[in-house]
């Protein structure tokens, strides 16, 4: 099911930049692929508190990966991303990109303007209130 949807952006991103080449496979599909990979996104809900044990890929992708964004917020450090920088990978975790969406609609809506030190603190704030709410 979550194929057509792939092609279907596919699509869309070759209509912005038709030499972008990039290959459609499943997670199941994912280790046999051969060469490394510049980059993987964690869009999904994997690894999100409660349940942090979980990861969408193993040791053996992130060992051939440069650098994961991990969209999760809670916890701070995944698993993923831990895995990711034991391998060497750079990793971004998804606090930051939910707090800069917060800001961007407030830009959008009321016309706020924040200062990238604002965003800074309000990612500190935020996600040390989600430790402080949800970790044991």
């Amino acid at each position: 099911e979550d194929v057509p949807a792939a092609e279907s952006l596919r699509a869309f991103v070759h209509g912005l930049s038709p030499d972008t080449v990039y290959d459609i496979v499943t997670l199941d599909r994912l280790e046999q692929l051969p060469g490394d990979f510049d980059l993987m996104i964690n869009a999904t809900p994997v690894g999100m508190y409660p349940k942090t044990d979980a990861t969408p890929v193993g040791a053996a992708v992130l060992s051939r990966t440069a650098a994961v964004f991990d969209a999760v917020y809670n916890p701070r450090q995944t698993r993923l991303l831990a895995m990711a920088a034991a391998a060497g990978a750079k990793t971004v975790a998804g606090m930051p990109m939910l707090v800069w969406q917060a800001a961007a609609a407030h830009t959008i809506w009321y016309g706020a303007a924040f200062r990238d030190s604002d965003i800074e603190q309000l990612v500190d704030d935020a996600q040390t209130e989600m430790e402080r709410l949800f970790q044991k």
